[in-house]
């Protein structure tokens, strides 16, 4: 049994490795596709260029969000909302 100084905190991901793998590989070989296809255009490469900071901005946003950290408590009342 816990004391109440001694709470366990639990980790959940909401996303697998092999998915968030899976995501970023699509990804970038879209982000690949677009620089291929626009080869020699000054305004196609900036925007791709500008589809890569968002990407790498949203991954970096998105890394704090994927884990949550929960009491014992806490992960009840969060299952029992599912």
């Amino acid at each position: 049994m816990e004391t109440p100084k001694e709470k366990t905190v639990y980790v959940l991901f909401r996303e697998s490795l092999w998915q968030s793998i899976c995501a970023d590989a699509v990804t970038l070989a879209m982000m690949v596709f677009c620089i291929w296809f626009s080869a020699g255009s000054k305004f196609w490469n900036f925007v791709c260029f500008v589809l890569l900071i968002l990407f790498m901005a949203g991954r970096v946003a998105k890394g704090k969000s994927r884990v949550m950290k929960l009491t014992r408590e806490d992960m009840k009342k969060w299952a029992a909302d599912l």
